[in-house]
Protein backbone atom coordinates (compact mmCIF):
# COMPACT_ATOMS: atom_id res chain seq x y z
CA UNK A 1 0.00 0.00 0.00
CA UNK A 2 3.10 2.51 0.82
CA UNK A 3 4.34 1.87 -2.24
CA UNK A 4 1.42 2.19 -4.14
CA UNK A 5 0.96 5.72 -2.94
CA UNK A 6 4.34 6.46 -3.52
CA UNK A 7 4.08 6.20 -6.94
CA UNK A 8 1.36 8.40 -6.95
CA UNK A 9 2.21 11.33 -5.03
CA UNK A 10 5.12 12.96 -3.82
CA UNK A 11 6.35 16.21 -2.03
CA UNK A 12 8.10 18.78 -4.71
CA UNK A 13 8.83 21.88 -2.71
CA UNK A 14 7.90 23.16 0.83
CA UNK A 15 8.12 26.87 1.76
CA UNK A 16 7.58 27.36 5.29
CA UNK A 17 7.29 31.60 6.32
CA UNK A 18 7.27 33.16 9.71
CA UNK A 19 4.76 35.72 9.38
CA UNK A 20 4.47 37.13 12.61
CA UNK A 21 6.94 36.21 15.24
CA UNK A 22 7.65 38.16 19.10
CA UNK A 23 8.27 36.68 22.33
CA UNK A 24 4.85 35.12 23.16
CA UNK A 25 4.24 33.52 19.67
CA UNK A 26 5.03 32.46 16.05
CA UNK A 27 2.96 32.66 12.96
CA UNK A 28 3.89 30.39 10.05
CA UNK A 29 2.59 29.81 7.17
CA UNK A 30 3.81 26.68 4.87
CA UNK A 31 2.98 26.44 1.47
CA UNK A 32 3.93 22.99 -0.31
CA UNK A 33 3.03 21.67 -3.81
CA UNK A 34 2.42 17.65 -4.37
CA UNK A 35 3.52 16.46 -7.70
CA UNK A 36 0.74 13.42 -8.16
CA UNK A 37 -1.56 12.35 -11.28
CA UNK A 38 -4.32 10.26 -9.55
CA UNK A 39 -7.14 12.68 -8.39
CA UNK A 40 -8.90 9.41 -7.55
CA UNK A 41 -7.20 9.61 -3.97
CA UNK A 42 -6.77 13.00 -3.17
CA UNK A 43 -9.18 12.92 -0.58
CA UNK A 44 -6.95 10.47 1.38
CA UNK A 45 -4.11 12.51 1.57
CA UNK A 46 -3.20 14.76 4.83
CA UNK A 47 -0.29 16.99 5.98
CA UNK A 48 1.81 16.19 9.00
CA UNK A 49 4.30 19.31 10.30
CA UNK A 50 6.37 18.87 12.82
CA UNK A 51 8.66 21.46 14.97
CA UNK A 52 11.37 19.91 16.87
CA UNK A 53 12.85 23.23 18.39
CA UNK A 54 15.84 24.32 21.31
CA UNK A 55 15.30 22.36 24.54
CA UNK A 56 13.39 19.47 22.58
CA UNK A 57 10.09 21.32 22.61
CA UNK A 58 7.81 19.44 19.83
CA UNK A 59 5.05 21.16 17.93
CA UNK A 60 3.10 19.19 15.49
CA UNK A 61 0.38 20.11 13.02
CA UNK A 62 -1.77 18.28 10.84
CA UNK A 63 -4.84 19.00 8.92
CA UNK A 64 -5.78 17.74 5.08
CA UNK A 65 -4.58 18.63 2.32
CA UNK A 66 -6.70 20.61 -0.02
CA UNK A 67 -5.24 21.21 -3.19
CA UNK A 68 -5.06 24.07 -5.77
CA UNK A 69 -3.33 22.95 -8.93
CA UNK A 70 -1.12 20.62 -7.04
CA UNK A 71 -0.98 23.74 -4.41
CA UNK A 72 -1.89 23.83 -0.78
CA UNK A 73 -0.89 25.98 2.39
CA UNK A 74 -0.55 25.02 6.26
CA UNK A 75 -0.98 28.37 8.83
CA UNK A 76 -0.48 27.25 12.50
CA UNK A 77 1.13 29.06 15.12
CA UNK A 78 3.53 28.59 18.13
CA UNK A 79 3.93 29.60 22.04
CA UNK A 80 6.97 30.93 23.09
CA UNK A 81 9.33 30.74 20.05
CA UNK A 82 13.21 30.98 20.45
CA UNK A 83 14.16 33.65 17.76
CA UNK A 84 16.97 33.61 15.69
CA UNK A 85 18.80 37.11 16.04
CA UNK A 86 21.85 38.57 14.18
CA UNK A 87 25.67 37.66 15.50
CA UNK A 88 25.72 40.25 19.15
CA UNK A 89 22.01 40.68 19.04
CA UNK A 90 21.04 37.19 20.51
CA UNK A 91 21.07 33.43 19.88
CA UNK A 92 21.11 32.34 16.53
CA UNK A 93 18.32 29.48 17.59
CA UNK A 94 17.33 26.99 15.14
CA UNK A 95 14.02 24.63 14.69
CA UNK A 96 14.27 21.25 12.86
CA UNK A 97 10.97 21.41 10.48
CA UNK A 98 9.16 18.40 8.78
CA UNK A 99 6.60 17.86 6.48
CA UNK A 100 4.89 14.48 5.82
CA UNK A 101 2.75 13.89 3.47
CA UNK A 102 0.10 11.41 4.46
CA UNK A 103 -2.40 9.24 2.68
CA UNK A 104 -4.89 7.54 5.28
CA UNK A 105 -2.06 6.56 7.84
CA UNK A 106 0.36 5.53 5.81
CA UNK A 107 3.68 7.74 5.14
CA UNK A 108 3.92 8.82 1.46
CA UNK A 109 6.80 11.30 1.57
CA UNK A 110 8.27 13.51 3.70
CA UNK A 111 10.93 16.85 3.53
CA UNK A 112 13.30 18.00 6.52
CA UNK A 113 14.98 21.25 6.74
CA UNK A 114 16.07 23.85 9.88
CA UNK A 115 13.58 27.14 10.32
CA UNK A 116 14.68 30.30 12.01
CA UNK A 117 11.75 32.08 14.26
CA UNK A 118 12.76 36.04 12.80
CA UNK A 119 11.28 38.88 11.55
CA UNK A 120 13.45 41.39 8.74
CA UNK A 121 11.69 44.47 8.30
CA UNK A 122 12.79 48.51 6.95
CA UNK A 123 11.20 51.34 8.45
CA UNK A 124 8.90 53.36 7.27
CA UNK A 125 10.86 55.96 5.55
CA UNK A 126 14.34 54.20 5.16
CA UNK A 127 15.59 51.41 3.10
CA UNK A 128 19.23 51.93 2.82
CA UNK A 129 21.23 51.47 5.89
CA UNK A 130 18.81 50.17 9.16
CA UNK A 131 17.05 47.03 9.12
CA UNK A 132 14.31 45.80 11.99
CA UNK A 133 15.50 42.41 13.57
CA UNK A 134 12.52 40.81 15.89
CA UNK A 135 11.77 45.11 15.80
CA UNK A 136 14.95 46.03 16.92
CA UNK A 137 17.18 48.05 14.86
CA UNK A 138 20.05 46.41 13.39
CA UNK A 139 22.54 49.17 11.94
CA UNK A 140 24.81 47.58 9.55
CA UNK A 141 28.38 49.52 9.20
CA UNK A 142 29.42 47.33 5.72
CA UNK A 143 27.28 45.93 2.66
CA UNK A 144 29.90 42.64 1.33
CA UNK A 145 29.10 41.64 -2.13
CA UNK A 146 30.13 38.51 -3.11
CA UNK A 147 30.63 36.28 -5.62
CA UNK A 148 30.88 32.48 -6.64
CA UNK A 149 34.80 32.75 -5.82
CA UNK A 150 34.13 34.58 -2.45
CA UNK A 151 31.91 32.33 -0.87
CA UNK A 152 34.60 29.57 0.36
CA UNK A 153 36.27 32.46 2.19
CA UNK A 154 33.46 34.77 3.07
CA UNK A 155 32.61 33.82 6.74
CA UNK A 156 33.15 34.83 9.49
CA UNK A 157 32.59 38.10 8.86
CA UNK A 158 31.28 40.93 12.23
CA UNK A 159 27.54 41.21 12.93
CA UNK A 160 27.27 43.93 11.82
CA UNK A 161 28.44 43.09 8.09
CA UNK A 162 25.39 42.65 5.55
CA UNK A 163 26.54 40.22 2.41
CA UNK A 164 24.41 40.51 -0.40
CA UNK A 165 24.95 37.87 -3.07
CA UNK A 166 25.23 39.26 -6.37
CA UNK A 167 24.83 37.78 -9.89
CA UNK A 168 24.34 34.13 -8.90
CA UNK A 169 21.82 32.05 -6.39
CA UNK A 170 23.68 31.27 -3.13
CA UNK A 171 24.51 27.75 -2.47
CA UNK A 172 22.67 25.95 0.61
CA UNK A 173 26.26 25.67 2.31
CA UNK A 174 26.63 29.44 2.11
CA UNK A 175 22.79 29.97 4.08
CA UNK A 176 23.62 27.65 6.81
CA UNK A 177 27.08 28.84 7.72
CA UNK A 178 24.68 32.28 7.69
CA UNK A 179 22.00 30.91 9.91
CA UNK A 180 24.81 29.57 12.46
CA UNK A 181 26.97 32.47 12.18
CA UNK A 182 24.39 35.08 12.72
CA UNK A 183 25.51 36.91 9.53
CA UNK A 184 22.43 38.58 7.30
CA UNK A 185 22.33 37.76 3.90
CA UNK A 186 20.58 39.99 1.13
CA UNK A 187 19.69 37.75 -2.44
CA UNK A 188 19.91 39.32 -5.72
CA UNK A 189 17.79 37.49 -7.95
CA UNK A 190 20.22 37.41 -11.71
CA UNK A 191 19.34 38.82 -15.00
CA UNK A 192 21.35 37.71 -18.19
CA UNK A 193 22.75 40.52 -20.48
CA UNK A 194 19.42 40.43 -22.59
CA UNK A 195 17.69 41.06 -19.24
CA UNK A 196 16.19 37.61 -19.44
CA UNK A 197 15.25 35.44 -16.32
CA UNK A 198 14.55 31.94 -16.42
CA UNK A 199 10.68 31.70 -15.75
CA UNK A 200 8.40 31.65 -12.46
CA UNK A 201 9.50 28.17 -12.18
CA UNK A 202 12.64 28.93 -11.35
CA UNK A 203 11.74 31.90 -9.25
CA UNK A 204 9.86 29.80 -7.43
CA UNK A 205 12.25 26.91 -6.77
CA UNK A 206 15.22 29.21 -5.82
CA UNK A 207 12.51 31.19 -2.63
CA UNK A 208 11.66 27.63 -2.12
CA UNK A 209 14.86 26.86 -1.70
CA UNK A 210 15.90 29.26 0.44
CA UNK A 211 12.83 30.97 2.92
CA UNK A 212 13.04 28.78 5.40
CA UNK A 213 16.81 30.25 6.23
CA UNK A 214 16.52 33.14 9.16
CA UNK A 215 19.79 34.66 7.73
CA UNK A 216 17.99 35.73 4.19
CA UNK A 217 17.43 39.51 5.09
CA UNK A 218 15.64 40.15 1.87
CA UNK A 219 15.65 40.03 -2.00
CA UNK A 220 18.21 42.31 -4.76
CA UNK A 221 16.39 43.32 -7.91
CA UNK A 222 18.75 45.59 -9.09
CA UNK A 223 17.73 46.00 -12.85
CA UNK A 224 15.29 49.12 -13.06
CA UNK A 225 13.33 47.61 -16.68
CA UNK A 226 9.87 45.64 -17.02
CA UNK A 227 11.82 42.59 -16.40
CA UNK A 228 12.83 43.50 -13.11
CA UNK A 229 9.33 45.39 -11.82
CA UNK A 230 7.95 41.37 -12.98
CA UNK A 231 10.43 39.64 -10.74
CA UNK A 232 9.90 42.02 -7.76
CA UNK A 233 6.30 41.29 -7.94
CA UNK A 234 6.79 37.66 -8.46
CA UNK A 235 8.79 37.73 -5.29
CA UNK A 236 6.60 39.72 -2.90
CA UNK A 237 3.92 37.27 -4.11
CA UNK A 238 5.67 34.41 -3.25
CA UNK A 239 7.56 35.89 -0.28
CA UNK A 240 5.50 38.74 1.32
CA UNK A 241 7.66 38.62 4.43
CA UNK A 242 10.82 40.31 3.06
CA UNK A 243 12.15 43.36 1.79
CA UNK A 244 12.40 43.45 -2.07
CA UNK A 245 15.52 45.71 -2.43
CA UNK A 246 15.61 48.15 -5.97
CA UNK A 247 19.13 49.42 -5.21
CA UNK A 248 22.35 47.68 -3.27
CA UNK A 249 22.02 48.84 -0.04
CA UNK A 250 23.97 51.15 1.57
CA UNK A 251 25.95 51.33 5.02
CA UNK A 252 25.13 53.77 7.25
Amino acid sequence: MVTKYRKKWRIKSVRPLVRYVDEDQAVINVTFQIGGNNQADVDLLKMHMKLVGPHKRIFTHQTSAELHNGDGAIHFSIGEPQRWWPAGMGGQELYSFTLTLLAGDKVVDKMTSTLGMTSVRTPKGDTQSTLLVNGRQYDYQSVVSITPDDEKHILPVGGDSLLVIQDHFGPDVLFDAADRAGILLIQSVPLSRNRNVAGNSQVRQQVDRLAAHPSLAGWLVNDHCRTGDRIADRLHTLDPTRFIFRNLPQAS
